[in-house]
């Protein structure tokens, strides 16, 4: 991303009064001209404009607050909890539904 605020704008100017306009446009076609052109803005763009890097570190939306995040990472947390095969809610869940499904698949336990 360019930082358009630190560029060196007299050192584009500087270097476009350089260019011999005249020779460059001279005996080519409209799709030329424009490549040619296109070619030393993005060549002085490179050169006096610096780069500036990502502001934002963060892996959230700019829009989401904290406390919107911190509430989607709970949420994740236990998603993963009910996905895990080892965590022990699962294995209650597990007998759950097997109660819940009737005496022919059997309940694990017994009911005082």
């Amino acid at each position: 991303m360019f930082d358009y605020s630190e560029a060196d704008v007299e050192g584009i100017k500087s270097e476009l009064q350089t260019v011999e306009w005249q020779k460059l446009f001279c005996d080519t076609d409209v799709e030329q001209n424009w490549l040619a052109f296109k070619e030393i803005i993005e060549y002085l763009q490179m050169k006096y404009i610096p780069v500036k890097g990502r502001l934002n570190k963060s892996r959230k939306p700019i829009w989401m607050t904290n406390k919107a995040l911190k509430a989607v990472r709970h949420r994740r947390s236990i998603y993963r909890k009910y996905k895990d095969t080892s965590h022990p809610a699962y294995y209650i869940r597990a007998v759950r539904k097997a109660c819940d499904a009737g005496p022919c698949v059997g309940c694990v336990h017994t009911r005082k």
